[in-house]
This record gives C-alpha cells, structure tokens and sequence, in this order.
C-alpha cells in the first residue's frame, strides 16, 4: 500500500531502512567517499547486500550486485545515495547497474559530488529502469552532512576535543584527567576520522599515542599530523619511533638539514610551508592543504593555543568538551575556561550527555544556520522579567515538539534557544546582551515575530546564509507603496553603513532580501506582497527599530580587502 504523499510503500520504506542501517556503520569509514547503504530485493526478499568497504573501495552497488549476481537480474535496489555516473578510481555503478539488468532502482538522496548530481537517474531510465528518489530523505540527509559540508566547500569536516578537570585545568604531560569511559569516547572520535591534527608542543609535553586502542579497531587509526614551524619535535616521541605504517605527517617551515634527513629516514612525511607576515601559519591554509593530501575529517587534539586560535577562527564544524569530577593538585596546570566561554559564544547549538560516562560529563558543540526563508509570523502573548533579562511567551501557527526544546530558533533574525513548548506556545529567554544589541530592548505583548527553523544539512538553500548573530539595529526612514510593491528606506549606524552593498543579500528581522540602493544615511529595499503577507515587515511604520544581519560574504570580503591594503601599504 503506498502513501499519498510520495508514493513509497510501506516495503519500500522498510528496505529503505535497513540500506540506512548498513550505511550508518560505516560511517567515518570509507576514506574520501561516502558511505552507502544498498539492498537489493527480488520478489519482496532480500537477496543481497552491501555497503561501501573500509577506506571507500569497492563502492555498495559492486559489492551487493556481486554477492548474489544470478538472483539480481529483474530486482529492485534500494540505496542511500544517488548512484555515481562517472569514471575516477572505479567505472560508474550506473554502469554495474545497468549490466546486472535491475528493474527498478530507488534511492534517497542526491550525490553533491559535481560529476554526479542528478545524471544517474537520467542514464538509468534511458536504458527503461525505473529510477525513482526522495525515499526518507529527511533521515537520510543526516548521514551525509559531514560527505555534503566537504563537497560544497572543497574543505576538511573538523572536529575539536578537550578533556578538563572539574574546574577546567588541564594538566603539562601525559596524565589521565577523564575516566576510562571519557577515553573510549575518545578513541572512537580517533577511528572515524581520517586524520588527527596536534602541535609540536602537545607531542613534547604529553608524549600522545594519538591511535585508536578499542579492540579490534587498531588498524582504522587516524594520519597524525603535526604542526611544527621550526622542527622542535622530540625524536624520541611515540608518533615518530612508531610509525611503521608511515601515517605521520609534519607541516614546518625550517631548514634544518640534519633534523630533515633524520625524520625523512624515519619514514615521516614532511610538508614545507609557507609562514604569513606574522611568522606563523595560515590555520585555514594548511587545513585545505590537508585536504588537497586527501584526510577529509579531521580530529583535532592539542592543548591550550592551538585550540583557541582555531575557535578564534572558526575552524570548527564540532567541538566534544569532556569535564572530568577530578580537581587537579598538580603544581604545573593550565586554565581553559576561556575556551569553554569561547565556544558557549560561537556554537549556539550544544548538547549535553553525561550517558555512561560515569561521573564524567561532554558538551558537544555543533553548527546551525538559518536561510532567511521565514515558517511563519508569531505573537508575543506573555513576557516575564528576569534578573539578567527576560522570557517571551509566542503563540506560533505551527505546534513545536518536546523533542525540539534546546533547538535554535531564528526570532526576527536573532538565533534564539526553544526554553518550552506548550501546544503552539513556545518560551525563549533574552539576557541583557541579547536586549541590549536587538530591537527586542522594546518588544511588547502584541508584537509579531517572524519565525525560521534551522536550516539542515544538504537542504536547498532558498534565500541567503543567515547566521542569527545581528550586526546592528537601524531604524525606518520611509515606507512607500509603489503599484503592488512597497520602498522601505532605513537609516543605519555608520561603522555598519560601510558594509551595505548595493544587490547584496541582507537580514531584516530574519527575512532574506536583497539591497536595492544604498543612500546616504543607510540603504533601500523592494518588498514583494508576497512577503509582506508571510512576514511582519507589513507592520512596518517610520521610526520602527528591526534587526539587521548583514550578508555573511559582504563582511568577510571587506575584511579581507583591508587586511590586503594594510599588507600592502607597508
């Protein structure tokens, strides 16, 4: 029986499932590529399977269409991912496909490999298989985050871990903070990344093994990489005097011909690198580096520095703070509770477990955004007072599950955490510093909100990137009505003022439009009906403060151009 919806049955949703299955096991496992669920079904039984083998190679089609060949002609296959249509290490699986003589094909979602996306259903049907996609997708799509972010953006996936004693210190030199049930959380970050990123000074200190020991995983242990400008790595550490799988790699900049002929002697890769003005390394630079080397995840394991410079530059796709119960006595300690308040400013999204981790606890850190395509427009029926600033009580047209208490919420541009929800009641709290730099240091019972929920990995973005972090609050100049549409004028502060750019995107109370003229005191835009009527730009009067969120790529640019005349110039 199918739905009416998508047409699937509830068999296929079922065989769907298990291919999800068999792709969730490996994830992290399959190198460069991503991993594949695939299932093929003949007469409503499964008579073969796969998924993608260790390290990326054979892909799950090669696999499943060899296991059981005589019993796949006229079957159905069901698979995670659009299957690949072009020619790199492996000829295409549409071709695998197409030989085996399959019926029909159905897979969840699409490949955002270039070479690949959405070619494979127009070659299967071609040869007159009937090729059909979207199956549970929503679920699908979360295992191809990490796959998507490194396709779209030619960069590494990175994940940042710490381990800190009850009042945030980590010790100098190889000592055990968390407990045994902390450290294999640890060891199984270490196997389902590729590489392992540290510094010179973390391999002196604490002498790291940096491998997986989990029995039976040894051998998916990551690439160490090190960060080591002039050379100073012990030769006596562990990495180096073990290394007989040549899985080290060192980023320097020194010329030190003795110490280079002995590393290379030891089999360790090393990789000249250029150093900035500064006299340091580009972070951003040596991690594209690392992914041109082909380590697509990295793990990231180092001490204090290195660690606050890449949360400076938002390095981190995730970050996994481990806090041990243990005070630690030592003379020789360091304090992290920077990195910690870092990481509760950048990261608005995180999640605590403490699930058998004993007396240990583990904040992970995530990213959400926001595209400026607004749900809906909610009321503020209800505020409460608060001593560092306030709870807002709005009445939504959509109902919000409990399950989605702690979710970010896009609430007129400003990326606010979902307190509780009570049928369409939803509660948000506002500090000071939220009041202080938003309109919301004015908000009233009566006032509408416009709504978004966090855009998801490998969704189609519709409007621009939002990030939920207003730059500025400008005030209304003009609303004009011309034919159906409507001229707004606003009047913006001057630091901000020098990055409005005309045709730019920008962030009004969270919607995304487009700048149509920039003026004097601030900049125009063009509102369609249709947006008036989703959002609450329509109340708009003169004098009326909203939230602006300037185009993300607008800022970086200028940043950037500055940076370069302030080089040059000198």
């Amino acid at each position: 029986m199918s739905t009416r919806k998508d047409k699937f049955s509830k068999k296929d949703r079922y065989f769907m499932k298990v291919a999800i299955n068999l792709a969730k096991s490996h994830i992290g496992l399959t190198g460069t590529n991503p991993s594949v669920g695939c299932v093929v079904v003949k007469k409503k039984e499964i008579v073969s399977f796969g998924v993608t083998d260790i390290n990326g190679r054979p892909h799950a089609e090669t696999i499943a269409l060899n296991k059981n060949i005589k019993k796949v002609s006229g079957s159905t296959v069901y698979l995670t991912l659009e299957p690949c249509s072009h020619y790199g290490k492996t000829p295409p699986c549409t071709n695998a496909l197409i030989k085996s003589k399959v019926k029909k094909v159905i897979y969840s979602v699409e490949d955002h490999d270039d070479r690949t996306f959405n070619k494979s259903k127009k070659i299967l049907r071609s040869k007159k298989i009937l090729t059909k996609s979207g199956l549970l997708k929503n679920e699908t799509k979360k295992i191809y985050k990490t796959y998507n972010f490194i396709k779209k953006n030619n960069f590494p996936y990175v994940t940042g871990k710490i381990a800190t004693s009850s009042d945030f210190k980590i010790a100098r030199g190889n000592f055990q903070i968390t407990n045994d049930y902390s450290k294999n959380v640890t060891h199984q970050l270490r196997y389902k990344n590729q590489g392992i990123l540290t510094s010179y000074k973390t391999v002196n200190s604490d002498n790291p093994q940096l491998n997986c020991r989990l029995n039976g995983l040894e051998h998916l242990s990551p690439t160490k990489i090190v960060i080591d400008r002039d050379l100073k790595i012990n030769l006596n550490s562990y990495i180096l005097k073990n290394n007989s799988k040549k899985k080290t790699i060192i980023f320097h900049n020194s010329k030190n011909k003795k110490k280079i002929n002995i590393l290379k002697k030891m089999k360790i890769k090393l990789v000249y690198f250029k150093v900035e003005n500064d006299n340091y390394f580009d972070l951003k630079k040596i991690l594209k580096k690392i992914h041109g080397i082909g380590i697509h995840n990295i793990l990231v394991e180092c001490g204090k520095s290195l660690t606050q410079k890449m949360i400076t530059q938002n390095l981190f796709n995730e970050f996994y703070f481990f806090k041990s119960n243990k005070v630690l006595n030592f003379r020789y300690k360091i304090d992290v509770l920077n990195i910690k308040k870092n990481l509760n400013s950048r990261f608005k999204n995180r999640k605590f477990v403490n699930t058998y981790l004993d007396k240990n606890t583990l904040t992970h850190y995530y990213w959400k955004m926001f595209n400026g395509i607004i749900l809906n427009q909610a009321k503020v029926v209800k505020i409460e007072k608060r001593k560092k600033g306030i709870n807002i009580f709005i009445l939504s047209k959509y109902n919000f599950s409990k399950k989605e208490i702690g979710m970010s919420i896009s609430c007129d541009g400003v990326c606010l955490t979902l307190v509780s929800t009570y049928k369409k009641i939803i509660e948000f709290y506002l500090s000071n510093e939220t009041l202080k730099r938003s309109k919301f240091k004015n908000i009233k019972i009566g006032d509408y909100i416009n709504i978004e929920k966090p855009l998801k990995y490998g969704y189609k973005i519709s409007g621009h990137i939002v990030q939920g972090h207003i730059d500025c609050v400008a005030e209304v100049n003009l609303v004009k009505k011309i034919d159906k549409s409507w001229l707004i004028d606003f009047k913006i502060n001057n630091k901000e003022k020098k990055n409005i750019i005309e045709k730019a995107s920008i962030s009004i109370n969270g919607v995304s439009l487009t700048i149509s003229k920039k003026t004097k005191k601030g900049f125009q835009i063009w509102v369609i009906p249709h947006t008036l009527k989703l959002t609450n730009l329509s109340k708009l009067k003169k004098k009326d403060l909203v939230n602006i969120e300037i185009d993300i790529l607008s800022k970086y640019v200028r940043n950037y151009l500055k940076w370069e005349i302030k080089i040059l110039a000198q």
